[in-house]
């Protein structure tokens, strides 16, 4: 568990299971409590984080800028003057003045920290504050991909067809899969690292195992991962640092071991759990 927040091997840890503690080394997270989800090996290069700001909090951006992105899962921001509540997000991006970003009551947030170039991301420089609430989610359409997924777009701009983020900035995207949905093949994405943290419901994928809301599933480039499905239907964030391309193939028996997880995993099951593929009575004969 020591190094579960590597990003250049497979991870598949429970966010929500860490301790909060201190990151003295952060300093964009200076006096705040936080969990690791992801980082690099220098952590004021990049960053992916649950914090906890307490009330009061004022965001004071650091000496040496980067670009800080945080969704809300719990309390609420003032962004701007913009009261944001669970679902909202807001971006400071790398040289912008002027940001004013407070927790006057606390909240909990994912973050997102990189040192991304100027004007890769958010190009106009200035606070980005958006309610995703207020977005209509999109379908996914792509080759291999069953009907039954879609996105809402974080990080700006945004690049449609098989790819997401800018050509530097990479993807901060929210999915959303209905219940039921599975894949039947595996994929991997050349030269470039995923991470996807549950926000709600269920996922299970094949060789890794099944997990609720903070699990957190980790794949480095050319990593073949999948197939996957859920129960119960999966809500998440995707984060990348660089445009995702796909590459699919096929698994034999895989698929079927999604309908193995659908037919016997219960609708009423645990809330929030992480089990790893051998706990998985369900899909033990497919190793």
């Amino acid at each position: 568990m020591d190094e579960v927040w590597r990003r250049d091997i497979p991870q598949w840890h429970d966010l929500l299971g860490a301790q909060w503690g201190e990151l003295p080394k952060l300093r964009v997270a200076r006096g705040v409590e936080g969990r690791v989800a992801s980082r690099a090996a220098d952590i004021e290069e990049s960053a992916s984080l649950m914090l906890n700001l307490p009330p009061g909090w004022t965001f004071a951006p650091p000496e040496e800028s980067g670009t800080l992105e945080l969704f809300v899962v719990g309390g609420s921001l003032v962004a701007q003057g913009q009261r944001l509540e669970v679902g909202g997000f807001v971006a400071i991006p790398g040289g912008c003045a002027g940001a004013h970003i407070t927790a006057p009551h606390g909240a909990q947030v994912l973050a997102f920290w990189n040192q991304f170039p100027i004007g890769s991301c958010y190009p106009d420089g200035n606070v980005y504050v958006h309610d995703t609430r207020q977005e209509r989610w999109t379908l996914v359409e792509m080759e291999n991909i069953p009907h039954g997924t879609f996105f809402k777009p974080l990080r700006t701009p945004f690049m449609g067809g098989d790819g997401f983020g800018g050509p530097h900035s990479g993807n901060l995207t929210l999915i959303a899969t209905l219940p039921s949905f599975h894949t039947c093949d595996s994929e991997n994405h050349d030269d470039v690292w995923e991470e996807i943290i549950g926000l709600g419901g269920d996922m299970c994928f094949a060789l890794r195992g099944s997990g609720g809301p903070g699990l957190v599933v980790s794949n480095p480039a050319r990593y073949d991962h999948g197939p996957y499905g859920t129960q119960r239907g999966h809500y998440a964030v995707m984060h990348a640092l660089e445009p995702i391309r796909v590459n699919f193939s096929h698994r034999d028996g895989y698929g079927e071991a999604m309908e193995h997880y659908h037919a016997t995993e219960p609708l009423f099951g645990d809330p929030h759990w992480v089990h790893d593929w051998d706990q998985h009575t369900a899909c033990r004969k497919h190793r």
